[in-house]
């Protein structure tokens, strides 16, 4: 994995693994409490998912219990934290990326995270290489969004959280509107990464 891919894949999943860890937490803290089905908000009463800007941490589990969906998301938000840090010179460390996402998203890492992940490992899947003259415009052109384009992202997802603990009623109105935006912008940086390795490998002898 090149360079600006690298550096794409370790910030996005430590990002994740920051939204797993406040997920696991929050479902730790509610105890050995039934979670009553799949479905869950990790964050407990008295929060009410429609009135706060994050709706409670909604999320997914296969587990019967918050505690144990919590220590489970924390133990594998560990494992994806230490598989993000290794060289990743495979597409299968991808692979693994993209597979401990699923498990979190199944254990109760939440929805936000597990898109993150996935963009992440696909992301360390492609390999940046090309023969000399054969990079597309496009390609150049995405080339001059890095890092720009994922530095727009975590200023954006930044802002939001920013204004959710001064303003909730406001955050909650444009969370609608920026949760597109963010994966839209998040998906072009992941494009962008990708081309400016494709110039940097041209650009070697």
């Amino acid at each position: 994995m090149n360079k600006a891919t690298r550096i794409l894949v370790l910030t996005l999943v430590l990002y994740a693994a920051l939204l797993t860890s406040l997920h696991g937490l929050s479902e730790y803290h509610q105890g050995a409490s039934p979670t009553n089905g799949i479905s869950i908000h990790a964050i407990g009463a008295p929060c009410e998912p429609d009135l706060v800007w994050h709706a409670c941490f909604p999320a997914l589990t296969i587990f019967g219990t918050y505690d144990t969906a919590g220590l489970m998301t924390l133990i594998l938000t560990g494992l994806l934290i230490a598989r993000s840090i290794r060289p990743m010179k495979k597409a299968r460390q991808g692979l693994l990326l993209i597979l401990l996402g699923g498990l979190l998203f199944i254990s109760g890492g939440g929805f936000i995270a597990f898109f993150i992940v996935l963009v992440a490992g696909t992301a360390a899947f492609f390999k940046p290489k090309g023969k000399q003259g054969e990079i597309s415009p496009f390609s150049q052109k995405m080339a001059n969004g890095w890092p720009w384009l994922l530095v727009i992202y975590l200023l954006i997802v930044g802002l939001e959280a920013l204004l959710g603990a001064f303003n909730n009623e406001l955050a909650s109105q444009l969370s609608g509107i920026l949760l597109p935006i963010e994966f839209t912008i998040l998906i072009l940086a992941a494009v962008a990464a990708h081309a400016w390795d494709l110039i940097q490998n041209e650009s070697k002898p």
